[in-house]
């Protein structure tokens, strides 16, 4: 990533809105659009300068105009700003972002366009053609690394018996031999298919606001593309068959899918767990793993402050050996398997409760244990809440969300409409900054636009989230600062220009952003919008301005 600085201006500086030209002079105005701590302007809270005139202004009676509203709030058209406030934080804190004829579609209704996503379980689940289970994914990626190994061994024996023909190939030659090898790899050709059937369900869905808790506990429950070949390839089986699955069902199913999805054992190294007991452990070989486990219980349900300890970690992960995945060869290679001779025998105390079920069924009471577990409860809601909310605690909604959690056996469905229902989250300014995934959903779905496999992932990998790419099992951070550096935006605003480029010329921006945010389009993005010198400059300028980067 190329690193430039950034001229900041100072505090109170007077600083125009141009129809510019390109750096550096985008660089100030970039900085004046994201940094609304800054004194120049408030730029990216839209709704903090437009708010609520009823609860802000309880004098304000019925002829209480739209001046009063807020300073850098226009006055466009006939519109309610109540509504247009609701519809646009439907679109954006609860949806993928807005197209040109959603707010139209739901206005007056937000609330219930949004509940509505809910009523169809199977909404979330993508059927194409394409897509083949993880079992199949995985022999063809184990099969494609044996013919590759076989294929050097052959090409060793070739090179030395023509001597040094082999080393006299061109590096052109051997260039191309890469990208063809790269190219037939189905690590990198699954993963942008993958990738493409993901973002065209987003841009395309009539239900952005599952595909928002989709992206929430596909990210919960991550497994990594950067780990290796073989996570990369099932990457997106995980999503599609793990998480849409039960994304409006129960996170107790959610949490079993996802600890046996072979992703996961793989990714967290339980697949070649065994018992030290066991009768495979007796033998030799690999021994107690402990990463499930441990991730299980810190990231997955109770929580790094759930009350738990080492002890339990190490119990857990006794409890799961002979969780596993089968090989490559036998005909269900790539499934799940339970290994009884690598599972460790024994009773096993875990948060104060002692498993001596037979097996794989210690396991599944284990996690049956936990995802009905106070502290998952309060996890998951404490995460659900910032996750919708700006990143900041609520404790009285994370309170309400945990009850309900465990009064509903973890229902998803009833979470979703609770948080839906939640007025806090309807109240908080709009000042967390879209990721470098949520915006470019958000421009495909504001153009009509899916962009292309390797598009998605170039794009992404430059803009420093490559998708299901997460540094840990962690996920990527939940904060508007991660996407803050400087070099971060600049990039953006090279990606905004170069998409800019290519689709200005099919766009009347003005009346796009008209379309888009309605009177919530603020004076200052307006001026920009107008002053532009070219159509793709205003369509640049519309993709980074704080109405379409803030959610």
């Amino acid at each position: 990533m190329p690193s430039r600085s950034v001229a900041r201006p100072a505090p109170g500086s007077d600083i125009s809105l141009p129809g510019a030209r390109l750096l550096p002079e985008w660089v100030g105005m970039n900085a004046v659009l994201f940094c609304h701590s800054w004194s120049v302007q408030p730029a990216g809270v839209i709704y903090r300068a437009c708010p609520d005139r009823t609860r802000q202004r309880p004098g304000a009676g019925p002829g209480a105009g739209p001046e009063r509203w807020g300073r850098n709030c226009r006055r466009r058209g006939e519109g309610d700003p109540m509504v247009r406030h609701e519809t646009i934080t439907a679109l954006k804190r609860f949806g993928m972002g807005p197209s040109a004829n959603d707010a139209l579609t739901i206005d007056g209704h937000a609330r219930e366009w949004l509940l509505q996503q809910c009523d169809d379980p199977d909404v979330a689940l993508i059927e194409d053609s394409r897509t083949q289970g993880s079992d199949a994914l995985y022999r063809s990626f184990i099969g494609f690394r044996q013919m590759e190994r076989e294929q050097g061994g052959r090409d060793d024996a070739t090179a030395g018996m023509q001597g040094k023909q082999a080393g006299d190939r061109s590096a052109e030659a051997q260039r191309m031999e890469r990208k063809l090898a790269r190219a037939n790899n189905p690590a990198f050709s699954v993963y942008r298919q993958e990738a493409e059937l993901r973002v065209a369900k987003v841009v395309r869905t009539p239900a952005p606001f599952v595909e928002r808790l989709v992206t929430f506990w596909a990210d919960h429950f991550c497994v990594s593309a950067q780990h290796s070949g073989r996570i990369r390839v099932l990457t997106g089986a995980n999503e599609r068959e793990a998480i849409r699955p039960n994304v409006l069902g129960s996170f107790r199913e959610m949490l079993h899918a996802s600890a046996r999805h072979p992703a996961m054992l793989l990714y967290l190294e339980n697949a070649r767990s065994r018992g030290p007991n066991s009768v495979a452990g007796q033998r030799g070989g690999n021994g107690l793993n402990e990463n499930l486990a441990r991730e299980i219980l810190e990231l997955h349900t109770l929580g790094v402050d759930g009350g738990y300890s080492q002890d339990d970690v190490t119990n857990f992960a006794r409890i799961l050996t002979g969780w596993s995945v089968r090989k490559f060869k036998h005909p269900l290679g790539g499934q799940f398997v339970f290994h009884k001779n690598w599972h460790e025998p024994g009773a096993f105390p875990l948060l104060g409760k002692t498993y001596d079920q037979d097996g794989m069924e210690k396991g599944v009471a284990a996690l049956d244990d936990l995802a009905r577990h106070p502290s998952t409860a309060r996890h998951v809601a404490d995460k659900l809440v910032a996750y919708f909310g700006n990143g900041t605690p609520i404790p009285a909604l994370s309170k309400r969300l945990a009850t309900l959690f465990m009064d509903t056996d973890g229902d998803l469905m009833s979470m979703s409409r609770a948080l839906v229902l939640a007025d806090e989250l309807w109240e908080q300014p709009a000042s967390k900054l879209l990721s470098p995934y949520e915006m470019m959903v958000a421009a495909g779905r504001a153009l009509d636009w899916v962009p292309g496999g390797n598009e998605i992932v170039r794009a992404l990998n430059l803009l420093g989230q490559p998708i299901w790419g997460p540094p840990s099992p962690a996920g990527w951070p939940d904060d508007s600062t991660t996407w803050l550096a400087a070099d971060a935006l600049l990039e953006r605003l090279d990606w905004a220009d170069q998409i800019a480029s290519e689709r200005a010329e099919a766009v009347d921006v003005r009346q796009l952003a008209d379309a888009l945010f309605g009177p919530a389009l603020t004076d200052y993005t307006a001026q920009a919008l107008r002053r532009a010198e070219s159509r793709q400059q205003a369509l640049a300028l519309l993709l980074m301005s704080p109405e379409f980067q803030r959610r």
